[in-house]
């Protein structure tokens, strides 16, 4: 442990937690009107503040030979409740590899044979409490040898290896 400009001890990098994820906030109805033994503190809080407690990001990961932009509607499907409306799920990142995509390159549609490292995924699926999860669009993007490829999905996109997804969604309209 290393002193900081304070005295106090801070952990080295190596002792540090790492977050994986964060859990969605819940929203529940105030308790037994019982007061906390202790006083909060004020906090001002921003119009960003009350958007960004609206969002709720995930982490999941797809496995090999799955279809990812199916595993991720289906996460989206497993995960909906107690909304009154519409609601926006998009793809905020992505790590690992695809398996022969096939997209719309320059007008038609291509499949490229090999597995490639994604580049860019993005994707954004509509989420309605009484209906199927809709997937708007998925676009993805790789390399291929000096030049960066990308287009929009055609067909099933596979996961080359484990691939890591982080979601997000915004909770509007939640009861």
């Amino acid at each position: 442990m290393e002193m900081s400009r304070r005295g106090k001890t801070n952990p080295s990098f190596e002792q540090r937690p790492v977050i994986l994820a964060l859990e969605c906030p819940r929203h529940e109805e105030p308790s037994s009107g019982r007061r906390p033994s202790q006083p909060r503190p004020r906090v001002r809080t921003s119009p960003i503040a009350s958007v960004a407690s609206l969002f709720c990001p995930c982490i999941f990961t797809i496995h090999i030979g799955e279809d990812i932009g199916e595993m991720i509607r289906a996460f989206f499907e497993k995960h909906k409740h107690n909304i009154q409306s519409s609601y926006e799920g998009r793809i905020l990142t992505v790590s690992g590899d695809v398996t022969n995509p096939r997209i719309v390159v320059q007008g038609s549609s291509t499949i490229f044979e090999g597995t490639y490292s994604i580049a860019t995924l993005l994707g954004r699926y509509i989420i309605h409490n009484d209906g199927p999860v809709q997937q708007d669009h998925l676009k993805l993007s790789f390399q291929l040898y000096d030049r960066v490829i990308g287009g929009s999905v055609v067909g099933p996109l596979i996961a080359g290896c484990a691939v890591q997804v982080t979601l997000g969604w915004a909770m509007c309209g939640v009861e």
